[in-house]
């Protein structure tokens, strides 16, 4: 690799995602035009699909691309992420007024995805991303395409981490996608 990544500042964070799983979520049905009319600039609503699987909001506020209202889940999706504290205080604040409108007093799994690309270079550099991932191998017979590592702590809190070679296409450059998935998995009676 040309150089090593001494800090996360290294990393290009390219989408971060969050999600709230809820329990006995269903009342989105019946507080839907609630959630939208929070989400109304002016006079003007939010662009919005609602269907069966749920209520699917196109960028409702600065910085989220997508935030989705499920009977078992509050999710968003951001790709313009300029800092963790930002994106993690944007969510925090939208989904608190969403549990108010939808009244939930228990999470099931609460989750936080980020994706960091470590680019490399041009395709002519790919050989490189593979030489780094095959480090990974018992054997060198054995070629390495994916790299995971999984912790859970007692107290349900679990983080995998996912490397492999990414390609963009828009300009071919070649580079390491590290997926970062964080989570808790136990009932929790409390907001975030």
């Amino acid at each position: 690799m040309k150089n090593i990544i001494n800090k996360i500042g290294n990393l290009k964070n390219s989408q971060s995602f969050f999600q709230i799983n809820t329990i006995k979520g269903f009342k989105y049905i019946h507080k839907a035009g609630e959630i939208i009319n929070y989400y109304h600039n002016g006079d003007e609503p939010p662009i919005y699909q609602m269907n069966p699987n749920g209520l699917l909001i196109y960028t409702p506020k600065v910085k989220i691309d997508t935030l989705r209202v499920t009977s078992e889940a509050i999710c968003a999706k951001f790709s313009d992420v300029d800092s963790l504290d930002s994106i993690s205080d944007i969510f925090v604040k939208e989904s608190e007024e969403i549990i108010k409108i939808l009244e939930i007093k228990t999470f099931a799994r609460i989750g936080w995805r980020n994706n960091f690309i470590y680019e490399v270079g041009d395709r002519t550099n790919l050989s490189k991303v593979y030489e780094y991932l095959n480090k990974y191998s018992t054997d060198e017979n054995l070629k390495v395409s994916d790299i995971k590592f999984e912790i859970e702590t007692k107290t349900d809190f679990k983080a995998v981490l996912i490397v492999k070679a990414v390609i963009k296409n828009d300009n071919n450059t070649v580079g390491l996608l590290f997926d970062i998935d964080t989570y808790k998995t136990e009932a929790m009676n409390k907001y975030i």
